[in-house]
């Protein structure tokens, strides 16, 4: 009887190496839940370390949102056709915009430096300050600085243009 050959041919195979035949290894899902659990554990001890060790960022991002709460008055005085102003309540350390119920918190700990047009200082239960803008796209101009532990924030909105501009430093 004639002799027939046979080949066997390797197939593929989860967790073994198709060339030698050994067990390849990797990870299970739990080993993986595990590192990413110790992981997002890590990061949410870590993130507020970080962050308190950075006071600045704070104070620089309230400085850059009192820049957009001028800004964003000064479109809305040139989009309405009326003006609109930011008034600062510099006892609360608050500010708010003309025509809108937020009141938005400065930190604190932040000292709050104002330089307006007189007609836009009201003296009474609270200290406010003024800064107006016109549909023209001018205003009543004005500085205001915010300082803390020896770093300061400048905000400045020109008068005739309307422009605000904000940097570090006086």
């Amino acid at each position: 009887m004639p002799r027939v050959a046979t080949a066997r041919t390797r197939t593929w195979s989860v967790g073994s190496d198709p060339l030698n035949g050994t067990r390849i290894r990797g990870f299970t899902l739990l080993e993986i839940l595990v590192v990413l659990s110790l992981a997002a554990l890590l990061l949410a001890i870590v993130a507020p370390v970080v962050s308190n060790m950075l006071p600045g960022v704070k104070y620089r991002g309230a400085a850059q949102e009192l820049a957009a709460a001028l800004r964003y008055s000064r479109n809305r005085a040139i989009v309405s056709g009326q003006s609109s102003r930011v008034s600062i309540d510099l006892d609360s350390k608050q500010y708010q915009v003309s025509g809108r119920e937020k009141r938005s918190s400065l930190p604190q700990a932040v000292r709050v430096d104002v330089v307006v047009a007189e007609s836009e200082v009201e003296q009474g239960a609270a200290r406010l300050a003024s800064i107006r803008f016109f549909p023209d796209g001018s205003s009543t101009g004005g500085l205001v600085k915010l300082a803390h532990e020896g770093s300061m924030y400048t905000i400045a909105v020109d008068w005739l243009t309307g422009q605000v501009r904000s940097h570090d430093g006086e």
